[in-house]
């Protein structure tokens, strides 16, 4: 066996120096969880969740809706607020992988690498904002993002839209 046969070896040994001299324990989750993706991710990437893309349009804007209403916290209102704008402009593309990146990420730390994406690619902000909504379950509910898909907003939902 080859070094870097089922993972690039070197990089894995880079993250383990780098677990050992982080000082928080936010910036340990963090490096633990890119050397999990580094090597069980790619050891079995069938355990890793497959990219699947996100809702568009009416849906999305429901499922933002909902997911604005029943949250507390101010950054991720800032967030999903953030979101129905581009959403509902339709300017800005999402970032596609054939696998998903940071499967195992919590939504804490999506936040933290959309805010290193400031000013570069907005692409990937995207992707991660929709990324942040996903783990906080605004795309579980598949019945009813198949019914705005066939019925659009209701006219309560596009009232607090606008009041957003």
């Amino acid at each position: 066996m080859t070094d870097g046969y089922l993972y690039d070896t070197d990089e894995v040994q880079r993250l383990i120096v780098e677990y050992g001299l982080a000082e928080s324990p936010g910036e340990k989750q963090r490096i633990e969880g890119q050397i999990i993706e580094a090597t069980v991710g790619t050891v079995y990437p069938d355990d890793a969740p497959p990219e699947t893309g996100f809702p568009s349009g009416a849906p999305l804007l429901a499922a933002l809706i909902r997911l604005h209403r029943e949250t507390d916290d101010d950054d991720v209102v800032e967030l999903i607020e953030r979101e129905v704008e581009v959403a509902e402009a339709g300017l800005d593309e999402v970032k596609q992988f054939d696998s998903r990146p940071l499967p195992y990420a919590s939504y804490h730390d999506l936040m933290d690498y959309h805010d290193s994406f400031e000013g570069h690619d907005a692409s990937m902000r995207r992707y991660l904002r929709l990324r942040v909504c996903e783990e906080l379950g605004a795309f579980d509910e598949k019945g009813m993002l198949r019914h705005r898909e066939a019925n659009g907003l209701t006219d309560e939902e596009r009232e607090y839209l606008t009041e957003m």
